[in-house]
């Protein structure tokens, strides 16, 4: 634990992702993070943290409280993808948030062959950036880039119309794109299955298109950004007459900084 004065908890934020972290001098950083379309998760990131066996927490008392011993919870879902860096879960970083938010003091240990590692999460100079952060949360769109990236509408035999449901999940679409102006392209691809004739599978392949064509333009999708391309019986996924390849695909292209196009 750094010493009280030095702790000041920062918050960073957009539509896209929010975060609440704290830097640790000589150790390392901490943030709770909760990205569009995803749950709320703690970020640990420290050179000593080397592949946990276990993680777990407990709240703990604060320098003018009473010493008493809470119980340990273990964490059930974490998740290390290279050494220093670990995310918690599931449940444990809304129960930690929640108790900070009430002033509660927690500690996370991580159990290590190297031996123990034992942050402190102290709730000082801590409410304004944590309110900054719950408007944050509040404002983030429904789904971010990694769940629209790729998304594929069905239809019934013979049909080219959307249900309610499914324009809903367009909308979404685009929420994000016209918040995010590094995506250059959405590309809408229609595709037929195998029966009858082949030019009017490839026809009606175009309409089932021109439609999540239209629904897109009506969510706000500038029209120059949208590419229609009608495959009819191409690409069939299994049985050819499978509900599978009544199918229209969109897809987000995206211009990162390194300069080569993210679809």
């Amino acid at each position: 634990m750094p010493s009280l004065d030095s702790i000041h908890w920062q918050f960073r934020g957009s539509v896209f992702r929010c975060q609440l972290s704290m830097n640790y001098p000589n150790l390392g950083t901490i943030y709770f993070q909760r990205e569009a379309g995803n749950r709320l998760t703690l970020n640990v990131h420290s050179v000593f943290v080397h592949f946990p066996s276990l993680v777990s927490y407990s709240q703990t008392a604060s320098p003018w409280q009473e010493l008493k011993t809470y119980p340990s919870q273990s964490v059930e879902g974490y998740s290390a993808h290279k050494m220093g860096d670990i995310q918690l879960q599931r449940q444990a970083p809304v129960n930690i948030l929640n108790g900070m938010v009430s002033s509660k003091w927690y500690q996370i240990n991580f159990k290590q062959n190297s031996g123990n590692l034992v942050f402190d999460l102290a709730p000082v100079n801590f409410q304004s950036a944590e309110n900054q952060f719950a408007r944050c949360v509040a404002g983030l769109l429904p789904k971010g880039f990694q769940e629209l990236k790729k998304t594929t509408y069905y239809f019934s035999s013979g049909s080219s119309t959307l249900s309610d449901a499914k324009k809903s999940l367009i909308g979404d679409i685009g929420l994000y794109v016209n918040a995010d102006p590094s995506v250059i392209a959405v590309l809408v691809d229609g595709y037929s299955d195998a029966k009858g004739n082949r030019l009017e599978n490839l026809r009606l392949s175009r309409i089932r298109a021109e439609h999540v064509e239209e629904s897109l333009l009506l969510a706000g999708i500038r029209p120059s950004l949208l590419q229609v391309r009608a495959h009819g019986v191409r690409a069939l996924i299994g049985n050819p007459e499978s509900s599978l390849n009544r199918r229209v695909v969109v897809r987000l292209v995206k211009k990162p900084a390194g300069g080569k196009d993210d679809v």
